[in-house]
């Protein structure tokens, strides 16, 4: 994966922001014409030296990623 440090520093931000590692590759590859799949993504940002986060956080956050907290609070 052959990208510039605005490349990785988005997606960085895309994936804190909750998305998984797999919409991170699709953010990179629409957004900035790199094709990368998610496993070169998690490479790199583990690499870096960045928290990725374990299973069970992935499947939490992938199950309340639907619920608007607006409407919660």
């Amino acid at each position: 994966m052959k990208c510039s440090k605005d490349i990785i520093l988005a997606a960085k931000k895309f994936y804190n922001e909750g998305n998984s590692i797999k919409e991170t590759a699709q953010f990179v590859s629409e957004n900035y014409g790199v094709n990368v799949c998610p496993e070169a993504v998690r490479k790199r940002l583990k690499k870096l030296g960045f928290q990725l986060r374990n299973c069970k956080e992935a499947i939490t956050l992938r199950k309340r990623k639907h619920i608007d907290v607006q409407k919660l609070l």
